[in-house]
């Protein structure tokens, strides 16, 4: 979970979409979630800017 959150931070998710050999699909999905901001605020933040 600790590395999902890491990569997350640091490398897009596209980028570890096209990885290969590929990232198993569970973590992809793990990393996938601590891609996007958890709550309402951030996401609007993140969206305009």
């Amino acid at each position: 979970e600790l590395s999902a959150k890491q990569v997350a931070f640091h490398i897009p998710f596209e980028v570890v979409e096209k990885v290969y050999p590929p990232v198993p699909e569970q973590l992809q999905l793990r990393i996938a979630f601590w891609s996007f901001p958890e709550n309402e605020e951030d996401i609007r933040q993140w969206q305009c800017g």
